[in-house]
């Protein structure tokens, strides 16, 4: 069975060996210890479109306004908590695509004092009306200044092909591609087929009849949400002080011809600047020929800001791309290999490893890995928790990941703490922008209903439970302030993202 996801068999073992008492939050809002410079915002979006039944948006400071390029109002804002909790982003869209046909709101990207999210509309095409598109607006968030600006749209003439041939929907046609040919190559449609075009058929008008009439045709942008990513200048930020300036970045790997090396494409939008530029092809340095042929393999699984200028995109199977002067004309980009490859495929790698920059002038990149290994005959499982931090190795530059600190399970078990946790194997590891020694850690429990959901930060040099915080409650999210979005949103939960606190420079309520 998967060591990720079973619930641990013997039932009251948890991370609380000394009989400390249980409390819902250790170090919360109040707590001078536990007072940051930053916050966590959790990735899943909090729809509150109000009327009727429906629950209004939550008001305050960083409530900002604006619209979609084809002309709906919509509204955000945030909700902050002090760390251990998890702040959340709250979206008001009466007008947008209904949650029941999909999510048409995704958080994308979070640095310093930005937030970039984007939203996804539903439209009949003005010259096709059987066609159906799916425009994609990206924004970008201060919740300081209770700001939205919306990014123009992003338009490369082959990607824009490509994406338009996904995203326009013909009518359907089962029969045709789901009929079986007898030994005469007679084509012979069965009921079982009829029924299921009828069905196709009447799913389909029912997303046609969702789509809304524009005035024009819509070109959908080119951009594909897993590749981009943000950062925010922090010099400029405090000089101006106004956090004006930011890079939005999208990273495409060109890998089809097989006799060149892999290249890549960047498209950049530089707030400084009011349009998108298109940099290609860029070459990507490597150290050797093996990490060279690497990058045949390489997938985007995350992308992380760091430093002052600089993005990096990381396949947690094989290893980073850094993009570092986002802001001069020819931005550099370099391979670096992660310390070792995961023991096997298939152990959902990205819930297991995290690659996080940490805050300031100083900062850096940390790889946090953590090793499962399961115990022969069905005895349980072990796991090793181990800190890398990117440094400079050669005179050239050269970069390369030395080891810091390691933590075995029973090491961690083994670790007196302030509150109840369950002896699970701990994902989506998150650096602390300021206190890079410790790291947070997610600890979910399977149920049949809602999963149960525990932070625990833990202080890897002190070797020290810094907090622990129970941040779904399984069943009893059923009947709390969240009922509605319960379900969805323990089944969707990712990494957090981390949000300067300093730059917000909002009070909590």
């Amino acid at each position: 069975m998967d060591p990720l996801t079973r619930r641990e068999e013997i039932h009251g073992r948890y991370l609380n060996p000394h009989g400390h008492p249980v409390k819902e939050a250790i170090g919360s809002e109040g707590d001078p210890s536990m007072e940051e410079d930053w916050v966590m915002l959790e990735r899943f979006v909090f729809r509150r479109d109000g009327g009727g039944d429906k629950k209004p948006l939550p008001e305050n400071e960083t409530t900002a306004a604006s619209s979609t390029s084809i002309g709906f109002p919509f509204r955000v804002s945030l909700g902050l908590v002090s760390l251990p909790s998890i702040s959340r982003f709250y979206l008001e869209w009466p007008g947008g695509p209904k949650e029941e046909i999909g999510n048409p709101c995704h958080l994308v990207a979070a640095h310093r004092d930005c937030v970039l999210f984007r939203l996804t509309s539903i439209v009949r095409s003005k010259t096709r009306p059987q066609y159906l598109i799916y425009p994609d607006d990206y924004y970008i968030y201060r919740p300081a200044a209770g700001d939205l600006k919306r990014l123009p749209t992003c338009i490369i003439p082959v990607a824009a092909a490509e994406k338009r041939e996904q995203k326009h929907h013909d009518k359907l046609d089962p029969i045709s591609s789901e009929s079986s040919e007898s030994g005469d190559d007679e084509i012979v449609v069965t009921e079982e087929m009829k029924w299921s075009a009828k069905k196709a058929r009447e799913e389909y008008e029912e997303m046609l009849a969702m789509g809304v009439d524009v005035d024009q045709e819509v070109v959908p942008s080119s951009l594909v949400m897993g590749r981009i990513g943000l950062v925010c200048l922090e010099s400029l930020m405090s000089s101006q002080g106004g956090g004006d300036e930011f890079v939005v970045a999208e990273l495409r790997l060109n890998k089809l011809n097989h006799r060149k090396a892999v290249s890549a494409e960047l498209s950049l939008f530089r707030s400084s600047a009011c349009d998108w530029v298109h940099i290609m092809p860029l070459p990507i340095h490597c150290s050797n020929k093996h990490d060279s042929s690497s990058l045949r393999h390489f997938s985007i699984q995350a992308v992380v800001p760091f430093g002052d200028c600089g993005l990096c995109w990381v396949d947690y199977h094989g290893g980073i791309i850094i993009a570092k002067n986002l802001l001069e004309q020819t931005p550099s980009l370099s391979y670096i290999p992660l310390p070792r490859a995961p023991l096997a495929s298939g152990q959902q790698e990205h819930k297991l490893r995290s690659v996080c920059a940490t805050a300031g002038h100083g900062c850096s990149l940390k790889f946090i890995d953590v090793v499962v290994e399961e115990k022969p005959f069905g005895g349980g499982f072990t796991f090793t928790i181990t800190s890398y931090k990117l440094i400079i190795a050669t005179q050239d530059g050269t970069m390369k990941w030395e080891k810091e600190t390691s933590m075995t399970s029973d090491e961690m078990w083994s670790l007196k703490a302030p509150g109840r946790a369950p002896h699970v194997v701990p994902k989506f590891p998150l650096v602390c922008q300021d206190k890079p020694h410790i790291i947070h850690f997610q600890l979910s429990e399977c149920t049949d209903y809602i999963d149960t959901v525990t932070l625990v930060a833990i202080d890897m040099s002190a070797r020290v439970v810094v907090s622990v915080f129970t941040h779904i409650k399984g069943e009893q999210e059923l009947r709390g302030e969240d009922a509605d979005v319960a379900g969805e949103r323990t089944g969707h939960w990712t990494k957090p993202n981390g949000i300067s606190r300093q730059m917000l420079k909002v009070q909590n309520k």
